[in-house]
């Protein structure tokens, strides 16, 4: 069942921010997909996140997975719910870590009071995306093993996350591990196979960056000896059975498309699925929660989904 909201946006902030963000950060994903094969010092991005301030009362730790390093954000003192969100950062699997993401990864954590576990997953280019999905599995069995409880937890992810998010969800329905309560994809990444669809540009990615993305991540997953076949996808790997899902997408964003795709074969493998489509919105707008309107309430939106479906009630595993 697909159940589509259109909601607003395009205000005079939002007018702002994407003219702020197409003069500085697109002309450098322009030069990236100009050449993508340099050494470009991806691990640098991330410290960009140090000028983000902490949300106010939320606690940072970090902790170690087998491959990689991951942060815990735990909601202000009296507020728990006892919930827990594995969060899967976006950033074109290349970037992204600590620091980038932490404003968002404590808004999320202060509006559904749930203890935010985001791993640190392996990048391309010296990894896989295959890399980068076992650590998002890793960090589901590092909850569960610390007490997590499966029908209120949330997989959640935004961009890149977002495709790691839905698939993750997959991996543990192929794992034969306790279903989590819901997904929640912001902006996803659908196809990681170049050329499938054709991407056009927005206020952050020229027409071409999509498609550079993912031939290097092909490239990539070739280097290491996983063949030729595709990358795994969320609209190609088996969906019947996964969880209530949420996808938020911009109608202004290159991945646009990709969001209603995503939504449209969940749905059709009997998944419930909420698809909310915000008008004239930056690609993963809720990252600017603190300026714009339509940022928090799209956060607003998360925390109401979370409370609906992470209730703590086991769910019975759907049929067919």
């Amino acid at each position: 069942m697909l159940q589509r909201t259109d909601l607003g946006g395009g205000g005079l902030r939002s007018t702002v921010l994407a003219l702020a963000l197409r003069a500085t950060v697109r002309p450098v994903i322009t030069a990236w997909t100009l050449a993508p094969r340099l050494p470009w010092p991806y691990g640098v991005v991330d410290h960009a996140g140090r000028f983000l301030r902490p949300v106010r009362d939320t606690g940072y730790a970090r902790y170690r997975l087998p491959h990689c390093s991951a942060t815990r954000v735990t909601p202000p003192e009296g507020s728990a719910t006892g919930r827990t969100v594995v969060y899967l950062h976006g950033g074109a699997f290349l970037v992204g870590g600590h620091h980038l993401h932490r404003q968002l990864l404590g808004r999320v954590a202060v509006r559904t009071g749930a203890e935010v576990l985001a791993p640190q997953y392996r990048k391309l280019p010296r990894h896989t995306v295959s890399d980068a999905l076992a650590d998002a599995l890793d960090a589901y069995r590092h909850a569960l093993d610390h007490g997590a409880d499966p029908t209120r937890t949330v997989l959640m992810g935004d961009s890149a996350g977002g495709f790691l998010a839905v698939m993750l969800a997959v991996e543990i329905q192929r794992a034969g591990l306790p279903a989590p309560a819901g997904v929640v994809a912001m902006s996803p990444l659908v196809d990681m196979v170049a050329g499938d669809v054709p991407y056009p540009g927005c206020t952050l990615f020229p027409r071409s960056a999509i498609g550079r993305f993912q031939a290097l991540a092909a490239r990539v997953e070739g280097r290491a000896g996983r063949g030729t076949d595709p990358i795994d996808s969320p609209t190609h790997a088996p969906r019947r059975g996964l969880p209530p899902t949420l996808v938020q997408v911009s109608s202004a964003e290159s991945l646009y498309a990709d969001g209603v795709r995503l939504a449209e074969a969940l749905a059709d493998a009997g998944v419930a699925v909420e698809l909310e489509v915000w008008d004239r919105q930056v690609h993963v707008f809720q990252a600017a929660a603190g300026l714009l309107p339509e940022a928090a309430a799209a956060i607003e939106r998360v925390g109401d989904f979370v409370e609906r479906v992470a209730t703590g009630r086991a769910r019975l595993r759907a049929v067919g």
